[in-house]
C-alpha cells in the first residue's frame, strides 16, 4: 500500500509539474530597426540619408521608382523578451508572422509580394553606394521565401498580417534563437503593384514594420526527467 501511495505522489508530482506549463504562451514584437526602399539608384535616401517615412514595394513597371523592401530586426531583442516572459530557454517558437501598415498613395495598385529571408546581414541597405533594383537571387547571400502576399487597398492605417509558413520558416527560426541581426525582403511578383507601407518614421498611419514571434513554453529537464521516472515505475509495476 505505501508503495501505491508513493507512486501515486510521484506521478501528481509529476503530472503537476507539466500542468505547470501546459498551454502557457508567449510572444515578442520587434520593430524593424531598417526599413528600406530599394530603387534602381539605390536605398532611397532624403537629405543625405536613408528614407524610412514609408517602405514600399513596387514591380517593374514603375520605372525608376520601381523597388523591393529591406528589414532588419535585432534577434537578441526577441530572444532576451520570450526568456524573460517564459524563462531562459524554456520555450520554443510556434509561429512567426509581420505587420505592415498601409500607408497608401495616388499610385498604390494591387498585387502580388513575396516575402523572403536572407542570409547576409551585412549588404549596405542604407547608402547612395548601396544595393539596387532590381532583387536578384544571391544579392543577400542563400534565400528562402517565407511567403506569398496579396496586397490589396483597404486603408492608412490598415494592418496587413503576413504569416510566414514557407520552407524559410525554418531559416527565420534558426536566426532569431542564435540572437543574429534578421534579415528579410519583400519584393514584388507582379510588374504593376505598389505596395505602399508605413516606413520606421511615418508617424501617421502607425508603427512600422513588426515582427511577431509567438512561443510555448515548455517543461524544465527536471520536469521531464520526474515524468519519465513516474511512467517507467508505473510500467514496472504493471508488468509486475
Amino acid at each position: 500500500m505505501r508503495n501505491v501511495i508513493a507512486l501515486a505522489a510521484l506521478v501528481a508530482t509529476a503530472g503537476s509539474a507539466f500542468a505547470d506549463v501546459a498551454g502557457v504562451t508567449g510572444s515578442a514584437s520587434q520593430e524593424a530597426f531598417i526599413t528600406s526602399t530599394v530603387r534602381p539608384d539605390g536605398p532611397r535616401q532624403f537629405d543625405g540619408v536613408l528614407s524610412e517615412l514609408f517602405f514600399n514595394v513596387q514591380g517593374s513597371a514603375g520605372g525608376n521608382f520601381a523597388s523591393f523592401g529591406a528589414l532588419r530586426f535585432d534577434g537578441a531583442s526577441i530572444v532576451s523578451d520570450l526568456n524573460a516572459s517564459l524563462g531562459v530557454n524554456n520555450w520554443e517558437i510556434e509561429s512567426v508572422s509581420i505587420s505592415l501598415f498601409q500607408a497608401n498613395a495616388s499610385f498604390t495598385t494591387n498585387g502580388g509580394v513575396e516575402f523572403l529571408w536572407v542570409s547576409d546581414d551585412t549588404v549596405d541597405i542604407e547608402t547612395p553606394a548601396g544595393v539596387t533594383f532590381p532583387y536578384s537571387s544571391g544579392q543577400f547571400g542563400t534565400e528562402s521565401s517565407l511567403a506569398n502576399f496579396n496586397f490589396v487597398e483597404i486603408a492608412d492605417g490598415h494592418e496587413d498580417v503576413i504569416d510566414f509558413t514557407g520552407a524559410g520558416l525554418t531559416d527565420l527560426v534558426n536566426d532569431i534563437l542564435a540572437g543574429d541581426v534578421v534579415s528579410l525582403i519583400a519584393n514584388a511578383t507582379d510588374a504593376n503593384v505598389a505596395a505602399t507601407w508605413a516606413g520606421n518614421d511615418d508617424n501617421f498611419s502607425g508603427p512600422g514594420a513588426t515582427l511577431t514571434v509567438n512561443a510555448v513554453k515548455i517543461p524544465a529537464p527536471g520536469a521531464a526527467a520526474l515524468f519519465g521516472l513516474a511512467g517507467l515505475t508505473a510500467a514496472r509495476r504493471r508488468r509486475g
